[in-house]
């Protein structure tokens, strides 16, 4: 099976592989490895999978503590694994097979959470989110608030808190909430509508060349983030891609994202390696990425804490 590639693969084999072995990696694709590698360790050392995380650019604020979580499939996470916050962030995937109660019962858990504010999205399991007479039938606990290509606004204090998001994912098997994949219009037009003052961006899936192990991210979301800039960016559905990232948005990560879309290789490494340096000491907007998926593993075997990210 080639690395850093999703063709040929069932959707569940993609979402629930392992990552590669760094020498895997190597071998099959030196400059998109070393790309990785260098990204890895002159912008994001620091940021551990897990634990929490401060967004370094709005010091000048009170900080607003976000909670992220991703792809629970039908698992509660007790107290300790969801600390207490401001906002608790839930990016799709709530339930396994996406029947009525499966749904209710994960609404039911959220509600009984101490956080004041809770923002829910679909995932491409959580069908009958996708099914109006279905969903209509469920109770929503207050203070929960679901999003499907929609914004809302938050008061955590003296903030006020623009969140959109969106459950869409690009087509890979018979699940809901899908696009066809990039290059197409629908691609694009579905992540042109972000609204430019947004915040917090909650996806399902994460955009190409970040924290979606090579090659299963979408490209148009990639494109659109570079409008968007949000300050904090929530996803999932990849499951071994969760870990926290900081992206910066200028010609170091361009280059890195070209290379991660093998549009340019040795030059646009070298490049980036520059631009990298150069970066060291020019400070410039960032976007705090969160692949916050709970279940990992090959059979969903392993269970990971909320990741929190203080804004």
């Amino acid at each position: 099976m080639p690395l850093f590639s999703g063709r040929g693969q069932g959707l569940d084999a993609i979402v629930h592989q392992s990552a590669p072995t760094t020498l895997e990696l190597l071998l099959n694709d030196p400059p998109r490895f070393l790309a990785a590698m260098l990204y890895k360790y002159m912008r994001n050392k620091d940021h551990a999978p897990t634990g929490s995380v401060r967004c370094d650019d709005t010091i000048e604020h009170a900080l607003v503590r976000v909670v992220c979580i991703s792809d629970t499939h039908n698992v509660y996470l007790d107290s300790t694994q969801v600390p207490v916050g401001d906002i608790l962030i839930h990016a799709g995937d709530i339930t396994q097979s996406g029947t009525v109660s499966e749904v209710q019962d994960t609404l039911d858990w959220l509600g009984a959470l101490p956080h004041r504010h809770k923002v829910v999205i679909a995932g491409n399991h959580d069908r009958c989110l996708a099914i109006p007479e279905e969903c209509s039938a469920l109770r929503w606990p207050q203070g929960v608030t679901y999003l499907s290509d929609a914004e809302c606004q938050l008061y955590v204090g003296a903030r006020t808190i623009n969140i959109y998001g969106s459950p869409w994912t690009p087509k890979h098997g018979s699940g809901v909430f899908q696009y066809p994949r990039y290059p197409t219009n629908s691609a694009i037009q579905q992540w042109s509508s972000i609204p430019a003052n947004t915040d917090i961006l909650v996806t399902h899936g994460p955009p190409a060349s970040h924290l979606d192990l090579g090659d299963y991210g979408c490209a148009a979301l990639r494109d659109a983030l570079w409008d968007a800039q949000p300050k904090l960016h929530v996803f999932g559905h990849i499951h071994a891609g969760r870990r926290v990232e900081v992206a910066k948005w200028d010609v170091a990560q361009r280059y890195y994202e070209l290379v991660m879309a093998r549009k340019s290789r040795w030059a646009g490494l070298f490049n980036m390696a520059f631009f990298l340096l150069r970066g060291l000491f020019v400070k410039g907007r960032k976007s705090i990425m969160v692949n916050a998926a709970v279940c990992g593993g090959v059979r969903d075997e392993d269970v990971r804490d909320a990741i929190v990210v203080d804004l």
